[in-house]
């Protein structure tokens, strides 16, 4: 794998992403079918206004004012304040997501999101700099499979859906081994986060 290629994986797979693509699988499965075409894009707009654009600006601005050195936050002290921003957003969102009567499981997942960017911060201050588009990508993961369990789908979408996912998650650990933006451990480690936090909490 070249460095152009995995910057352009770890680019599209920016974790502040994911939950933007896992929204758009989960709602466009035929199980969801019920549901309307506007309200599914309302949810789409709104998990990814508050995951993805408001922490994406909130870091752009922090770059401008001299907080952070750089956008992709290599600097591992620097990741504390973006990542409690993107937390506060992941509330809001969960609490939308809850004033309109959304799926509690679904909304589940995003309280497990959220803790695990909690836990996240504490670790990248206190420990060590683990990947956060491996807890992204691990995260999704389990969003997955909490839908494929709590969901009855008469066709394979959600095990083809898995499937492909743990190839990504294999690309974007190569990715950023390339990059030399983790260790090996610290790449397992934000997986093994990101897939048990959601998990565990989403059917709790």
């Amino acid at each position: 794998m070249t460095e152009s290629l995995s910057k352009i994986i770890s680019a599209i797979f920016q974790p502040l992403l994911m939950p933007t693509y896992v929204i758009i699988c989960i709602l466009f499965d035929d199980c969801f079918s019920d549901i309307d075409s506007w309200y599914k894009w309302f949810v789409v707009g709104v998990v990814f206004g508050m995951s993805a654009f408001v922490p994406i600006l909130s870091i752009f601005v922090m770059k401008s004012l001299g907080i952070v050195s750089n956008i992709q936050l290599n600097n591992q002290r620097e990741r504390t304040l973006p990542y409690c921003v993107t937390f506060l957003c992941y509330t809001a969102t969960i609490y939308i997501l809850h004033i309109i009567l959304f799926p509690d499981y679904i909304v589940n997942i995003f309280i497990g999101s959220a803790i695990s960017i909690a836990l996240l911060t504490v670790i990248n201050k206190l420990f060590t700099k683990i990947s956060a588009h491996m807890c992204g990508i691990g995260g999704g993961i389990a969003a997955l499979l909490v839908v494929q369990k709590m969901e009855y789908s008469e066709t394979n979408y959600f095990f083809i859906l898995i499937s492909i996912s743990f190839l990504i998650a294999g690309l974007i650990g190569s990715s950023r081994l390339k990059l030399k933006a983790h260790t090996p451990i610290q790449i397992l480690l934000g997986f093994l986060l990101g897939i048990f936090s959601v998990y565990q909490f989403a059917l709790f």
